[in-house]
């Protein structure tokens, strides 16, 4: 089983990171709903390569989505009530990926496409990334669709917080994207 030196505490000042541009906590909670596609690939991996998988990390970061999931009409206030869950489903996925060992509960195909995004913008020049939660959010709309799974329960969270949904809204074109998924892997 893979070891990972965790934290022996995790400290969130919702009070200052309340004062912080709401932006950042959009782009947080688009990582977070990430996790119902992570532990799908994860899930995927384990059965077609038979890849470690750990069911009880794999729950920590589903209920790091679930927070979210539940919670997205208090965190559109942009009040510490609302920060206070996202920093809370943020410390479970940290939780998660130190039960396991690895990323896996909380990064997947659409952390590899966000990665192939920012790696395109650096070789090519051509457009400037945007934030990373804000790459994974929309790519995690895409890939919870080939995956067969509650998309539009994440664009509808999405769209409530004022998350970017489209390429341009995020500053490139959709072909750039249509590299990314089709390169990211």
């Amino acid at each position: 089983i893979p070891k990972s030196n965790s934290p022996l505490a995790i400290i969130g000042d919702t009070s200052l990171i309340s004062r912080a541009p709401f932006e950042h906590v959009i782009a947080g909670v688009g990582d977070l709903l990430a996790k119902t596609v992570a532990v799908k690939d994860w899930q995927l991996a384990a059965r077609i390569r038979g890849e470690y998988y750990d069911e009880y990390a794999a729950t920590f970061g589903l209920m790091s989505a679930r927070i979210v999931e539940e919670g997205y009409k208090i965190i559109s206030k942009g009040k510490e009530p609302g920060i206070r869950l996202v920093v809370k489903a943020l410390g479970n996925s940290g939780i998660a990926m130190a039960i396991a060992g690895n990323t896996r509960p909380a990064s997947g195909s659409e952390h590899l496409i966000s990665h192939y995004l920012d790696y395109m913008a650096h070789e090519q020049k051509n457009f400037i990334p945007s934030r990373h939660g804000f790459q994974v959010g929309l790519a995690s709309v895409l890939c919870c669709y080939l995956q067969g799974g509650k998309w539009k329960n994440i664009l509808k969270i999405l769209t409530a917080i004022k998350h970017p949904i489209t390429t341009s809204e995020l500053g490139f074109d959709r072909e750039i994207l249509l590299e990314a998924m089709i390169n990211a892997h």
